[in-house]
């Protein structure tokens, strides 16, 4: 739940990145194209997102 619209704008914007990231990630692996930089992407958009908003708590 959000409290302050800036949370909500912000961790909307990165739930729809690493969905769109994940679902690509998904084929990739069905696949015999090179996954890493995706998963790479994704870890470093979860590590971002735990450290901006906590400034929106």
């Amino acid at each position: 739940m959000c409290f302050t619209t800036g949370r909500c704008n912000i961790s909307g914007k990165y739930h729809a990145k690493l969905e769109s990231l994940q679902k690509e990630l998904l084929q990739r692996t069905n696949g015999t194209v090179e996954y890493n930089d995706i998963a790479d992407e994704i870890y470093r958009l979860r590590e971002e997102k735990q450290n901006v908003l906590p400034e929106y708590s």
